[in-house]
């Protein structure tokens, strides 16, 4: 039986597909996350135990699959040590490379959105986490360095088993592409660590204000803390539009006790009814596309959710910074 089991696992590995199959999920889980991000902006009910089953899948399959793919690696290392490799796992391979190659810039896009906007850029626009893609380029890094010196050394891997006969000349093209990988891989590896030791980064991220980690927006965050602490705000829905002012999640850190409602679920009259009175920021008044909310003084209605106008009886302004005004709104006669 011990023989039998032994006999398929090696068969597995052995076939590409065993590390075709990593790859794709690993090359999965920015998607996952997207995903992820999409259901929690739609607002679409999950229980609790399947969201915390989703969220411990993802984050071990971050852990699992780069692992997975460098045993299979380096089980292909000792299977075809001084051998060519195989047309099918080079072809393998040089998916992996190509793959790898392509997503490593545009992955490093996606980082440099997050360096010329704010923190939590992405994260708040794409779900996706700036370690996350971190991470995946160092793996790519690996992928695409193995896959050239397989190129440079004539389809064949790492020679692990001594030869009788070679060459000087033979030995340092060996050894020197072994040291050349071996150096890239340390690179990479050091890469991991730097940032627990760049207290530069450390220390400008402490002393870093709201206002340079979340832009302009912040203005509105300061113009609702200014309102009671048992007051009732209404924010935007969570959408690429409010990036900040729409992620409740966030935007709860610095308006705590207030109790915050989501436009999105102000959709009939009922609901706004039940409210009684509540405060608001309107904000980017110029924009056709991301103004909110849309105000009619001559139907006295807003519309939060963006499709469902609401009746006022009361639109009362309260302050104003720059393009955007603090409101308290009243939705039927005060007694």
């Amino acid at each position: 039986m011990k023989h039998k089991i032994l006999k398929v696992l090696n068969s597995y590995v052995e076939h590409p597909r065993s590390l075709l199959i990593g790859w794709f999920f690993f090359l999965s889980l920015p998607l996952a996350n997207y995903f992820r991000y999409i259901l929690i902006t739609n607002q679409v009910y999950l229980p609790t135990m399947l969201r915390y089953s989703l969220y411990l899948f993802a984050y071990s399959l971050r852990i699992v699959l780069p692992g997975y793919c460098l045993i299979i690696l380096v089980l292909w290392l000792i299977k075809f040590s001084n051998r060519l490799v195989p047309t099918s796992h080079r072809k393998v391979l040089h998916f992996m490379a190509i793959s790898a190659a392509v997503l490593f810039f545009f992955n490093n896009y996606l980082l440099r959105l997050e360096e010329s906007n704010y923190a939590n850029y992405l994260y708040i626009r794409y779900g996706l986490q700036v370690s996350l893609l971190q991470d995946i380029n160092q793996i790519h890094l690996l992928v695409l360095s193995l896959v050239i010196f397989l190129l440079v050394n004539g389809g064949r891997l790492f020679a692990l088993t001594p030869q009788k006969t070679r060459g000087l000349k033979n030995d340092l093209l060996k050894n020197g592409l072994l040291y050349l990988v071996l150096i890239i891989f340390v690179f990479i590896l050091s890469r991991s660590f730097f940032p627990i030791v760049d207290f530069a980064s450390h220390d400008t991220v402490a002393h870093i204000t709201y206002e340079e980690s979340f832009g302009t927006e912040f203005k509105n965050i300061k113009l609702l803390q200014t309102t009671p602490k048992d007051a009732r705000l209404i924010h935007p829905p969570q959408k690429m539009e409010w990036p900040l002012l729409g992620n409740q999640p966030m935007i709860r850190y610095f308006l705590f006790p207030r109790t915050l409602v989501s436009g999105k679920v102000l959709i009939d009259q009922n609901k706004v009814n039940q409210i009684f009175s509540a405060y608001f920021v309107s904000i980017f008044p110029d924009d056709s596309v991301k103004t909110w909310p849309l105000i009619s003084t001559q139907s006295a209605s807003i519309t939060f959710d963006t499709l469902h106008p609401v009746q006022y009886s009361a639109l009362i302004p309260i302050a104003k910074k720059e393009d955007s005004v603090l409101y308290q709104v009243f939705f039927y006669e005060q007694n």
